[in-house]
């Protein structure tokens, strides 16, 4: 990869159907955090101008125009690990939809080589594998703040605090910075674990690891291990819990291990690939529920001895019901693309003339896709783009 590309987005609410981004600013270093490019692009209802004196972009476009700007130099940068600010939470949704709304690789951040980390995860990293190196602020109700604003102001990042996505690109390229300095070890990881086929093989090569996620305001770290080896396209894999001793779940009839699966501790959870886990080799040292480093080694080469055990184990999780949908959700806010085909159409589009129906003559295998391209000719006639 050539780098880091530092990327922020501001939308016009908290719902994925009905919102949609109105900025986005990303700022492109090497591998030292050295800064080498920026942009900054917006979107408004209203005339107004995003300042960035530095930007290769900065104007008001409609979406469209917006989005293709932040594709081309996306593109154009890549491959890359992709750094955002929110833990990989709504942003990675919001970023993805409008790509794919306006006909560009919805997975833009983590296909032909690039990856995906987050620098609140390499605070959270760091809070568990790196005590000190950075403070964790309280927040009012007296528990750990992994916000990006609070934690570049504990730690003296300097940036504006206008609230933009100027400036939170700014601030977490600033305690990347820092953490680079105070903590080599967690961004490493951290990049490292960008790309699904990494965290794939380390799960793959270790018969346990150190797993830990962050529930609220709390980081809860665990010994686990892979109960499944996941072939190339898996985006989750299936990982046992090594606080509860497999032993005694063996001797259970399938009632009652379904049951106990779904019970806390709960035995078996899902990593997902693509969101850069926070994982490290296990440590003999650090005890986790009262276990000492014989019990995990034994509960783990109990797993790696009894593979008919995790087989009952996975096909009984897979059968939990999972709940529906809310109605409106039935509809996926993005899908990939559905080949080759329908890349190199979106491809072509984004090459005619827009105000021109009549250039497009494609057709994409993928209905939604066809609809999108029509509602976008029809923007374009009607004077929108």
């Amino acid at each position: 990869m050539t780098g880091y590309v530092f990327f922020s987005i501001r939308t016009s609410g908290p719902d994925l159907l009905t919102d949609k981004v109105l900025e986005v600013s990303a700022i492109r270093t090497n591998h030292e955090f050295t800064e080498l490019a920026r942009i900054a692009v917006s979107h408004a209802t209203e005339p107004r101008s995003l300042s960035s004196a530095d930007s290769d972009v900065g104007s008001v476009a409609s979406h469209y125009t917006m989005m293709r700007a932040v594709a081309q130099k996306f593109a154009e940068w890549s491959p890359a690990v992709f750094v955002g600010c929110d833990a990989m939470q709504s942003s990675d949704r919001f970023l993805r939809r409008a790509l794919y709304l306006t006909l560009h690789d919805p997975f833009l951040t983590t296909s032909s080589g690039s990856g995906r980390t987050d620098v609140i995860r390499m605070a959270e990293m760091a809070a568990v594998h790196a005590p000190g190196s950075i403070v964790i602020p309280r927040g009012q109700d007296r528990t750990p703040a992994y916000e990006l604003e609070a934690i570049a102001r504990a730690n003296g990042v300097a940036g504006d605090r206008s609230g933009s996505s100027s400036c939170d690109v700014d601030l977490a390229l600033g305690l990347c910075r820092l953490l680079a300095d105070r903590a080599p070890h967690v961004v490493s990881s951290c990049t490292r674990f960008s790309q699904a086929p990494s965290v794939r093989h380390f799960l793959e090569e270790n018969s346990v690891v150190l797993l830990t996620r962050r529930i609220g305001s709390r980081l809860d770290t665990r010994h686990v291990a892979l109960l499944v080896t996941p072939d190339d396209a898996s985006r989750e894999c299936f990982v046992y819990d090594l606080a509860v001793d497999p032993i005694d779940l063996a001797a259970l009839a399938n009632e009652t291990l379904e049951q106990r699966l779904q019970a806390a501790p709960k035995p078996v959870g899902l990593i997902r690939v693509s969101t850069c886990p926070i994982l490290t080799d296990f440590d003999e040292t650090m005890p986790i529920m009262g276990l000492d480093a014989e019990d995990i080694v034994r509960r783990a080469a109990y797993l790696s001895a009894n593979p008919d055990f995790r087989a009952r184990v996975i096909q009984l999780f897979r059968a939990i019901p999972k709940g529906q949908p809310p109605a409106e959700y039935v509809k996926p806010a993005f899908e990939p693309f559905s080949g080759p085909l329908d890349r190199d159409l979106a491809a072509a589009f984004h090459l005619i003339d827009l105000n021109d129906a009549n250039d497009w003559g494609g057709k994409f295998a993928n209905e939604r896709l066809n609809e999108i391209a029509d509602r976008l000719l029809l923007a374009s006639k009607s004077g929108l783009i």
